[in-house]
């Protein structure tokens, strides 16, 4: 059989059983047909196939992330981004886009304020929003999403009487002064006033666009969507009919179970022709249900055994109870459904991981490969509990040294050690699967790497790592996260993930190797290509 694309000379990891670092692949069409030595690699070649000599270049399998927001990633590609911005900074950033809007107009700018990095840490106020934005509703999301901001002019558009309304009373948020906030919401009530903002379907495909341009450009070839309820789903499978998607999504069917608050009925009736594997062409999948155990950290709801060190006496609060949790996963595992449910303080671990146990005792449940997604604390033999169970902890490697003024602060200097533990996963657990949580942290993998080996962030924070010693992985375990095991996570490992005869030739090309230069070096490393199903979809000018 003649190949389409032949590659020599370059190193290339093929991330297979063995890890073998080759110097030339052979392609047919979208598969690939042969890895291995440069001699046997051309002798697939034709007379109208393509012989590109890499030159020493660095060839790993297409990245996969494995927990995106994508609709508020693609907003958040075209919106004002507040990622690593001060207060005023991000107020000034408001006022020009103030200055220059219609009155009433909604401003809706990305997420990534992080209060816990500013001067003041304490959480913004309305009167400062109202400040620069006294004609315009303004909602500014903080970085892990769980806290929005908004000023008077979007309390008034939603039918809110102000910070006080008794409808609010659940959504507001403390200081760690002990005083309430007035200009920030969580809980549901803040998803309500995000849903609630008009976007049109053309400013969406746009969005979408945006995203895969992206993340094309990073190396990206398949990603899970965390979260999408049924009307959102049915407007994805539209851009993969129309072509105007092509990257491998697995998707998650969101707010299908839960209290009213949660549950949205167009969920539910998605939820009824689920699972979808394989469609359009292998790039759409959605055979997963995404609950939310508590909260975050960063908003001090996520459910913990001993109260945050700086909000005494609050040890969190649940978004679902142990029986409905037990429902969704019940019914995941009699629909042949994946579960993966959001999951941050230890009591919340437990909650999980005992509701999966429960499941487990009436319906095996190994071969769903349910996951936790983020597992940000350890307690005990919670990550030994999660391998028996054959739960996949997905686990976003940014988090930890972009959260460690936080997690110091609210977790105090015996717990803090032991939060975003990824190291001690991969190796507890036997294999994590990488993601970013973008838009809350950089979606580039080589950022998610990067932090996985080093536990800095993108500013090469904290200088010393976020408790390496603990939090650390090696390379190849890095690369295997955000490759093979992230195909395992979506049920893809024989199609995808690594580069072997038979399958997709999903590959990015970049101009050093992240094996072997200094570790801080990963972040300077560029993408040079990315191939999926043997076509280039970016290529770097």
């Amino acid at each position: 059989m003649a190949a389409t694309k032949v590659l020599i000379n370059g190193n290339i990891h093929t991330v297979d059983a063995c890890f073998r670092t080759v110097h030339a692949m052979a392609i047919e069409g979208d598969k690939i047909l042969y890895a291995g030595d440069n001699e046997k690699a051309l002798s697939f070649a034709g007379s109208d196939t393509v012989v590109e000599d890499l030159q020493g270049k660095t060839v790993t399998p297409g990245f996969i992330d494995n927990h995106v927001h994508a609709k508020s990633t693609g907003y958040n590609y075209s919106r004002m981004s507040c990622e690593n911005l001060s207060k005023e900074e991000i107020l000034e950033g408001i006022a020009k886009l103030a200055s220059e809007a219609e009155p009433g107009e909604w401003i809706v700018t990305g997420t990534g304020w992080d209060n816990d990095w500013w001067e003041d840490t304490s959480y913004p106020s309305m009167e400062e929003l109202d400040a620069v934005s006294p004609n315009n509703p303004v909602i500014c999301n903080r970085k892990a999403g769980g806290v929005t901001w908004i000023n008077s002019k979007a309390l008034e558009a939603l039918g809110y009487s102000g910070i006080d309304d008794p409808a609010l009373a659940e959504a507001r948020i403390t200081n760690p002064d002990g005083k309430l906030s007035t200009g920030c919401l969580v809980g549901y009530i803040r998803g309500f006033f995000n849903n609630s903002v008009g976007t049109s379907e053309k400013n969406d495909i746009k969005a979408m666009q945006a995203l895969q341009d992206g993340f094309f450009a990073m190396g990206l070839t398949s990603f899970t969507e965390a979260s999408l309820n049924g009307d959102d789903l049915k407007f994805m499978e539209k851009l993969y009919e129309d072509g105007t998607l092509t990257i491998r999504m697995h998707a998650a069917v969101g707010n299908a179970f839960g209290n009213d608050n949660i549950r949205q009925q167009s969920s539910v009736e998605y939820l009824k022709k689920c699972p979808i594997v394989g469609a359009y062409g292998d790039r759409f999948n959605v055979r997963t249900i995404k609950m939310m155990a508590a909260g975050t950290f960063g908003s001090r709801n996520s459910c913990m055994y001993e109260s945050f060190t700086d909000n005494p006496g609050n040890c969190g609060t649940p978004t679902m109870t142990d029986e409905e949790l037990y429902e969704g996963i019940k019914y995941g595992s009699e629909h042949g459904m994946q579960v993966m449910i959001h999951t941050i303080g230890d009591l919340d671990l437990d909650r999980v991981i005992g509701a999966y146990e429960k499941v487990n005792e009436e319906t095996p449940i190994k071969e769903l490969r349910h996951r936790i997604e983020h597992f940000q604390i350890i307690r005990g033999n919670t990550p030994e509990r999660a391998k028996a169970l054959g739960i996949i902890p997905s686990v976003q490697p940014l988090h930890g040294p972009n959260s460690a003024n936080m997690a110091e602060k609210c977790l105090g200097p015996f717990r803090a050690p032991y939060s975003y533990p990824i190291g001690q996963l991969a190796k507890r657990v036997g294999m994590i699967a990488g993601g970013s949580d973008s838009p809350v942290a950089n979606a580039a993998p080589l950022s998610g790497i990067h932090a996985a080996v080093t536990r800095k962030n993108d500013n090469l924070q904290p200088e010393n790592g976020f408790y390496p010693e603990l939090g650390a992985m090696d390379r190849e375990s890095a690369l295997k996260s955000f490759t093979i095991w992230g195909a395992y996570a979506q049920f893809g490992e024989e199609r995808y993930g690594s580069l072997e005869p038979g399958k997709y030739a999903d590959y990015v090309v970049m101009d050093k190797d992240l094996l072997t230069v200094d570790a801080d070096d990963i972040l300077k490393i560029q993408v040079l290509e990315t191939v999926l199903g043997g076509k280039t979809v970016y290529k770097k000018q």
